[in-house]
Formats: C-alpha cells, sequence, structure tokens
C-alpha cells in the first residue's frame, strides 16, 4: 500500500484500492473544445469551465445527440457552487441550450433533457438576483441564503446549499472569487446547512 492509500485508509475510512491494471499516465491535455474518433464515432470533448469548477468538460456524441454534461447538469439536486462562478456556469448553461442534444446525462440526478437543463439555469438565475437582493438589503451572505425564497426548487435534494451559492455569488459580485476564503465564515454556512438539512 502506498503512503497515501495508508493515510487515506486509517484516518478517513477510506478503502485500500486494489487496482486491476497499472494507473494511466495522462498523453493528451487540452484547453480548448478537442474532437476525437473512435472507430467512426465522432466524441466532442466540450471546456464549459470555469463553472461550477475551473476545469468543468461535457463529452458530446453529436450523432446520438447526447452529452455527458457533469456537473454542469444537477437535475433535482441543488448546484453547489463552492468552487466556480455562477456566470460561467450560466454560460455553460446557455451553450448547451444551443447545442443540438437531445439527451442528457448529468453530474447528479437522473438523466434528462434540455428542459431539465433550463431549471438549472433558472436555479442560478435565481441564486443571483434573489440573492443579490438580499445581499442589496444589507445581509451578509450567511444570512441572505437563508432569506432567498427558492420556490419550487425547496422541493429539491440539497436545498439548504443556497447557503453556499449565495456566499459564492456575494464573492463574483465583489470580484473576489480569489480572494482568500473566509474560513470561519464558511464553517458557519456549513454549520446552519447541516442544521437545516435535519430541521
Amino acid at each position: 500500500m502506498h503512503s497515501g492509500e495508508e493515510f487515506l485508509s486509517r484516518h478517513c475510512n477510506t478503502p485500500t484500492f486494489q487496482y486491476s491494471r497499472p494507473p494511466v499516465v495522462v498523453t493528451v491535455a487540452f484547453e480548448h473544445d478537442l474532437t476525437l474518433y473512435l472507430g467512426n464515432r465522432e466524441v466532442r470533448l466540450i471546456v464549459f469551465g470555469p463553472a461550477h469548477t475551473p476545469g468543468d468538460v461535457g463529452v458530446y456524441l453529436p450523432q446520438e445527440k447526447i452529452l455527458f454534461a457533469g456537473d454542469i447538469a444537477f437535475f433535482y439536486v441543488s448546484p453547489l457552487a463552492h468552487e466556480g462562478t455562477l456566470k460561467g456556469w450560466l454560460r455553460a448553461c446557455e451553450r448547451i441550450l444551443a447545442m443540438d442534444v437531445e439527451t442528457i446525462v448529468p453530474g447528479h440526478g437522473p438523466i434528462g433533457t434540455k428542459e431539465d437543463l433550463r431549471l438549472v439555469r433558472d436555479y442560478i438565475l435565481l441564486i443571483q438576483q434573489e440573492g443579490g437582493k438580499v445581499l442589496d438589503e444589507g445581509y451578509g451572505p450567511l444570512e441572505a441564503g437563508k432569506k432567498v425564497n427558492l420556490g419550487p426548487y425547496k422541493e429539491w435534494r440539497e436545498w439548504p446549499r443556497a447557503l453556499v451559492n449565495v456566499y459564492r455569488w456575494d464573492l463574483e459580485r465583489k470580484n473576489q472569487l480569489d480572494a482568500p476564503l473566509d474560513i470561519a465564515l464558511y464553517m458557519k454556512i456549513i454549520e446552519e446547512l447541516e442544521k437545516m438539512k435535519v430541521e
């Protein structure tokens, strides 16, 4: 067992990994969309990030009109924007909605369509608009996250993530996404999120 695996196994209740084959060394890196051909099948790797994270990539099969959207798509599970940018996430949603796609395989939730992705886009818009209004009233991000009216999105799994999303939107509005994280505030938000889950 390698020392990293041993540490994880001991301290994080992580099982020991048994590899059926050795790890593969990366031989291709890309920053822009990339098209590959597997036999006669065209496979497009589409760079959506920064969105949910700085490096979001989707896999598009144009002949089948299928998109493996990764974490751009959270279907009926509240999105979580703790690493990314809400503006970028909206751009990614709009790009997908303009594509010739019939089936979307999300990172979270059931397989869906553009109709499901429109709900994700609308959730992000709600966080920006409603969260922005409450922040503009002078509330801090923790209080603002609690006050945002999620409407039908409160029925989605993990709905208290709105606290983190409003916090992230507050940083983005202030052009502070690269600023050091306010650990004390972030931990309060996470504590509150956990309390709200059980209420």
